[in-house]
């Protein structure tokens, strides 16, 4: 654990932050219902009064604890590799980045449809930004590899092809903002394109001059269990199924206590 706190410190803090802000919250009653509100979600109403904070800390907070742990799975699947190749500080730009994005397109489309009576928290806008950057860097490795010392393999770019794509079918289901997650994964592009080029291009000047290529390995994302994450997200999303039912059927007075 102390190893990749040492090698991937951004993704570390970021789920340190998310795991210590649910205990908290859960523990103060404050993860579900208007409470939550008060805490740092995401709503319409908070960007209309100028709470522009709630863009950042509605991204460390979860719903429940499947919503955590699914998206801490995936953020220790993904941030560890991506940390590594792109280095701490391009890393947390793509990351903080595209969750903020992703929370503006969701807010911008909430407006724009009326429907302002509600609110999201979750780092899955932002993971889904760390995936676009991810797919776009393997398959650029695969044709002419430089960052990396050998190419990535067919499955490596088919396992996060499939993985991203079980992530968007999910995003369809009842309470998840889909929304957020498709802005998340365009910003990721928009920022990770061009990061990932530029330390490229310093890559290959670096070879061309003679001197010695960075040590990062190629991928290995066909060496990860796809199946146990899977599991795991359907287990969140019948969580997040379930909470909906719930909220549905309860009285006004009622929801305050979900």
């Amino acid at each position: 654990m102390l190893e990749h706190v040492k090698t991937h410190p951004v993704t570390c803090v970021i789920a340190a932050v998310c795991v210590v802000a649910f205990v908290v919250l859960e523990l103060l009653g404050m993860t579900q219902g208007y409470s939550a509100y008060n805490a740092g979600i995401l709503t319409p109403q908070s960007i209309a009064e100028g709470r522009y904070y709630t863009l950042l800390t509605s991204m460390f907070m979860h719903g429940d604890i499947m919503h955590l742990l699914c998206n801490m799975v995936t953020l220790c699947y993904v941030g560890f590799t991506l940390e590594e190749i792109l280095g701490p500080l391009r890393f947390a730009i793509v990351y903080f980045f595209a969750g903020i994005v992703g929370g503006l397109v969701w807010y911008v489309i909430m407006v724009a449809t009326g429907r302002l009576n509600t609110g999201v928290v979750g780092a899955s806008g932002a993971l889904f930004g760390l995936f676009g950057t991810y797919f776009y860097l393997l398959v650029r490795e695969r044709q002419s590899p430089v960052v990396f010392l050998s190419a990535p393999t067919i499955d490596d770019v088919r396992g996060v092809a499939s993985l991203l794509g079980v992530n968007i079918v999910i995003g369809f289901a009842p309470g998840i903002s889909m929304e957020g997650h498709m802005g998340g994964l365009l910003a990721g592009l928009i920022a990770g394109i061009p990061i990932y080029e530029l330390m490229r291009r310093g890559v290959q000047a670096d070879i061309d001059a003679g001197f010695e290529p960075p040590s990062i390995p190629a991928s290995n994302a066909s060496q990860y269990d796809f199946d146990e994450l899977q599991a795991s997200q359907d287990a969140a999303m019948a969580a997040q199924e379930d909470y909906v039912r719930r909220w549905e059927e309860a009285t006004p007075a009622e929801r305050k206590h979900l």
